[in-house]
């Protein structure tokens, strides 16, 4: 919704009042989800994070790295919050099909999806329902577009209880020759519009992605309809025009469709566009012109191509029964008019609908955490005896995510090396060569309500750690930012402290930050949910000939923990599960140190010293070892009696290895300063600690069944 300074602005730029088409125009390209007035103050930071192998990065549809000489690497991830809490089928589902088209939009084949989920308290039957609604549209999609969903991660707690997150991420491959931009290019060079049918499903989403829910608000008619048959189609069709001669560039329809997506082409061009909506093919053909400007009907792809060369492009769309129209074409004068017929319904400055709008200047003000810090607990005299550890292995947020993920085709494209439930991460190949790629995503917003900078550091770190574990060399991330509304000064205040800790991260641990999305106004007019920074990333593996393992599979191996044996535990699930609080000291991370110890680790699996490598993440030591058994189908035995919080601490700079080569493993760590502690060894078909005995079929009852009972399933 355009605030009252806005329209005013508006109205001095052009001398009059602005129609309902300008007015639609502007709602959209100046809406906080489409033009991030808010956050490019400290975005801009990212431009700092830098590398040799970027080879476009924040600000196009995706960002792009190399990967060899030939093949490039695309990546992003996008929310769909708002539309999945008020439709969760269809939310989440469109969700999937704009990060798909963002990937696609860059000149590469989209290859596999990740999703970074939040909802509220299952067993509430609203809730439930959302969550069966989010998973159901993200599976429905992605297995008819034929995109595997490899790799993920599902959170509940009562702080998204009236806002679900849907973070959706995306990995593209390409032939770097055949990388595109969204791009206008030159005077008379033709745009052409090809996808799906324009309606008017989704007008307005992306002012309302920009505002705080209300109380008995209904916005279902913001939420677009998605239809992965016809994305499956534009995926083809846009792959094989990507070396037709005369393709200039080309740009998904997503947030705001025609009103944000050519202004922007013609802007980075320097030249304008001139479209008649009355070419626009349409689902429903009463539609007036500014419902055709501002819909954001799924599946449509702008192409802009050299004038001679339409028919080659024409006749692509038509074999796959895509609909299609030349809608306009680039000209000189830098302005976006708008026709309908022989009407000229607008003429807009492109600078001006693109950048035109004032940052707000807002205030910002530190929090008082102090309730985090002032809370004391008692620990158990006798800890991790057989009812806490199932306590623990059946508590939503560590129980096995099976029933969503069996959901999920994860081995379409037949890639999939590491499947979802083997690890922390994917790991896929890549076609035609040796080379394989390690995925994950990760979050933590409890963490980053204690402290957000601290938080979000610790966060690079874990996905850092889960991307070498895989014994790949992360090479890009990509977060999503979600928080309440910036116009408060406090959450204004912790999304400044995650950006800046993202940045920080992303510097010491040279992976650039390549691509993103913000998410705000995730509150209602009862709850703001907890700051929650999504970190996607990416790695590279060199050789992918072997397999690596994955679990405790060898009977004899050591079973090793790499780092810091003690640090604070605040935010943790054991916090959580066992007191039922969200409280104390978040660990400070030591980058140096995490450095160091992510080269170990790469070269202990790259150098197959170690059988398997897996970080310490939620739910601490205890639940890495654990998942290691039930994944190698092998228990072990511990031989030390440490407390609580040594096993069930959350902090970064911890990698769990199980190796027959214990002597080197020790050596290569003490050459780099890095702690080792022996903690056991794998054999067996039984968890062995000193105060509990578990059957390895006794804890996978636990793990697995969790959820499938919640479901009913």
């Amino acid at each position: 919704m355009l605030k009252k300074e806005e329209i005013d602005l508006i109205r001095e730029k052009i001398g009059r009042d602005p129609n309902r088409v300008e007015l639609a125009i502007f709602d959209v390209a100046w809406s906080e989800h489409c033009s991030y007035k808010s956050s490019k103050r400290f975005l801009r930071h990212f431009k700092e994070t830098k590398s040799d192998r970027i080879l476009s990065g924040v600000g196009e549809n995706a960002g792009v790295v190399r990967i060899n000489d030939e093949l490039a690497l695309s990546f992003k991830i996008e929310s769909h919050n708002h539309p999945s809490h008020i439709d969760p089928f269809n939310g989440a589902a469109t969700g999937v099909g704009g990060i798909v088209r963002d990937i696609l939009a860059m000149g590469t084949r989209p290859v596999a999806l990740m999703d970074s989920l939040r909802f509220g308290n299952p067993e509430d039957e609203h809730i439930k329902r959302i969550f069966e609604g989010v998973v159901s549209g993200i599976s429905s999609y992605g297995n008819s577009i034929g995109v595997p969903t490899v790799s993920g991660e599902v959170i509940f707690d009562e702080a998204y209880s009236d806002n679900t997150l849907v973070n959706v991420a995306c990995v593209g491959i390409g032939k770097i020759d055949g990388l595109k931009s969204a791009v206008a290019g030159k005077p008379g060079n033709l745009v052409i519009l090809a996808g799906a049918l324009t309606g008017r499903d989704g007008i307005g989403g992306a002012s309302f992605a920009s505002e705080t829910f209300k109380d008995g608000e209904d916005k279902r008619s913001s939420v677009q309809i998605g239809d992965p048959f016809m994305e499956k189609l534009l995926i083809e069709a846009t792959m094989e025009v990507l070396y037709l001669d005369g393709l200039v560039g080309m740009q998904d329809l997503g947030a705001g469709g025609l009103s944000t997506t050519l202004p922007e082409m013609a802007f980075k061009s320097g030249v304008g566009i001139e479209v008649d909506l009355s070419k626009v093919p349409l689902r429903e053909n009463d539609m007036e012109p500014w419902e055709i400007v501002a819909s954001e009907s799924q599946e449509r792809m702008i192409y802009i191509v050299k004038p001679g060369t339409e028919r080659n492009f024409i006749d692509v769309f038509k074999k796959y029964g895509l609909y299609h129209a030349i809608i306009g074409h680039v000209i000189e004068d830098a302005v976006f008019r708008v026709k309908y017929e022989k009407d000229v319904l607008t003429e807009l400055p492109v600078d001006f609908v693109v950048e035109g709008f004032k940052e707000p200047y807002l205030e910002i003000k530190k929090p008082d955490n102090s309730r985090y810090l002032s809370i004391t607990i008692q620990t158990e005299e006798e800890p991790l005896v057989e009812s806490r550890i199932k306590e623990l292995l059946s508590s939503y947020n560590l129980a096995s995510k099976k029933w969503v993920y069996t959901q999920y085709d994860h081995m379409v494209q037949i890639n999939t090396v590491i499947r979802p439930g083997e690890h922390d991460a994917a790991l896929l190949r890549i076609k035609g060569t040796d080379l394989g790629i390690a995925l994950t995503v990760y979050g933590n917003g409890r963490v980053c309500e204690i402290d957000p900078r601290n938080g979000v550091i610790n966060t690079v770190c874990q996905a850092a750690e889960s991307i070498v574990s895989l014994g790949a060399e992360p090479v890009a991330l990509t977060d999503g930012l979600n928080f309440g509304s910036p116009e408060n000064e406090e959450v204004y205040y912790t999304f400044r402290e995650v950006v800046l800790g993202i940045k920080d991260a992303a510097l010491s641990l040279s992976i650039p930050v390549i691509s993103g999305n913000v998410s705000f106004y995730n509150e209602s007019e009862k709850k703001r949910i907890y700051p929650t920074p999504i970190i996607g990333m990416v790695g590279i593996r060199e050789d992918l000939t072997e397999k690596p393992d994955v679990g405790f599979k060898r009977t004899g191996s050591t079973i090793i923990l790499l780092g810091k044996e003690k640090d604070e535990f605040g935010g943790s699930e054991y916090l959580s599960v066992f007191y039922g609080i969200n409280a104390g000291r978040v660990p400070r991370c030591d980058l140096e140190f995490e450095k160091r110890l992510l080269l170990l680790t790469k070269s202990l699996v790259t150098e197959k010293i170690v059988d398997y490598a897996v970080p310490v993440k939620r739910g601490g030591l205890l639940m890495a070892l654990i998942k290691s058994a039930i994944r190698g189908n092998t228990g072990f035995v511990s031989r030390i009696d440490e407390d609580e919080i040594f096993w069930l601490g959350e902090w970064p700079g911890r990698m769990l290895v199980a190796t027959k080569n214990t002597d080197e493993v020790v050596r290569m760590a003490g050459d780099l300063s890095i702690p080792v502690k022996i903690i056991g060894e794998v054999g067996g078909k039984e968890i062995v600690l000193k105060r509990a005995v578990l059957h390895i079929e006794e804890v996978k009852e636990n793990y697995y069944k969790t959820l499938y009972r919640l479901m009913d399933a």
